[in-house]
């Protein structure tokens, strides 16, 4: 299930990848080549302030091309550096967790990863205390991991987890209230 979930997500993330550099082709071709063999054309006339904007970004990406290129260089460096290097891959992902919209993303994420695993776990007839010790190793979501921790000591003592994820506020309610149906 955990291979299903990568390869949906892939995927999922194959089509805009492809389209982003798509984009960036264009978006490119436009401004280094276009747009600046069309200034002379345009160079005395009244023009609309969103084309003047559009000459302008032009001309300062004609402008700074080094500069560009050199950000583009580092960013490429800095994702292979964070692919290969795993300590700084951890502080990264540390960085991205933070971020509103891809922390909800990663949080989702983590849970699935997690809920299958506690499943799979019981089914195959592990207790309730050891699948959860053991679906903490998967999450891959040192937040997540840091609030599963001692959870997993209050359900020793027969706390149920329903009710101890509902305070949390970095698992989204719906799984407690999920957990708490029977």
């Amino acid at each position: 299930c955990s291979m299903n979930l990568k390869t949906r997500l892939i995927s999922a993330f194959t089509y805009p990848a492809v389209l982003l550099i798509f984009c960036m082709v264009v978006l490119n071709f436009l401004l280094f080549i276009t747009i600046p063999s069309l200034s002379d054309l345009f160079e005395d006339r009244k023009l609309h302030p969103f084309t003047k904007m559009v000459f302008a970004i032009s001309k300062f990406a004609v402008n700074s091309k080094l500069f560009i290129f050199l950000a583009a260089i580092g960013m490429v460096s800095v994702f292979l550096l964070m692919y290969f290097y795993k300590p700084f891959r951890k502080k990264i992902i540390e960085k991205l967790l933070n971020l509103p919209i891809l922390k909800s993303f990663l949080i989702k994420v983590a849970l699935i990863r997690f809920s299958i695993s506690f499943s799979n776990l019981l089914k195959g007839g592990q207790s309730y205390v050891n699948s959860i010790t053991l679906a903490i190793n998967i999450l891959k979501h040192q937040t997540l991991e840091n609030e599963f921790l001692p959870i997993k000591d209050k359900l020793i003592e027969g706390e149920k987890l329903s009710t101890l994820l509902k305070d949390s506020e970095n698992i989204p309610p719906m799984v407690s209230k999920m957990l708490s149906i029977e």
